[in-house]
């Protein structure tokens, strides 16, 4: 029996001033850095970094537009019922143009250009029926 302490690893090795360490390319480590070929390095960066922040497309005042005009052709309904149409009209021509800007990334403001061809789509759907059943009085 060994009087070992339970510690039965081989030392580590020493090392030697005579042979530096050698990485897995048999050369010294750190050694000739210089020297190493080309395909060892890391590559180029093709494209350089960007900004991390880069700013949306700017909003434009179609989808605003198109979404007033549905809410003042809501509003004037009763009231003005000829100008009514085309104010829907135009506002669900408006905020279609801008709904189709915002998703090719054109233009901000797709919530408003969304609400004003909902808006006015519901409008039309309003006029359609009020004119359907015979409620709608177009003269004085």
């Amino acid at each position: 029996m060994s009087t070992s302490s339970g510690w039965d690893y081989p030392p580590p090795p020493m090392h030697d001033p005579a042979r530096p360490p050698q990485g897995h390319t048999s050369e010294p480590v750190g050694y000739n850095l210089g020297n190493v070929p080309r395909y060892e390095q890391p590559p180029v960066a093709l494209v350089p970094p960007t900004d991390p922040y880069s700013p949306g497309p700017l909003p434009t005042g179609q989808a605003t537009a198109g979404f007033v005009f549905g809410l003042v052709g809501l509003l004037t309904a009763p009231v003005l019922p000829v100008f009514t149409v085309a104010l829907v009209v135009l506002g669900l021509m408006i905020s279609a143009n801008a709904l189709s800007r915002c998703r090719r990334g054109l233009a901000a403001g797709r919530g408003r250009a969304t609400a004003g061809v909902i808006l006015g789509l519901a409008l039309t759907l309003f006029m359609i029926l009020d004119f359907m059943t015979g409620s709608a009085i177009l003269g004085p």
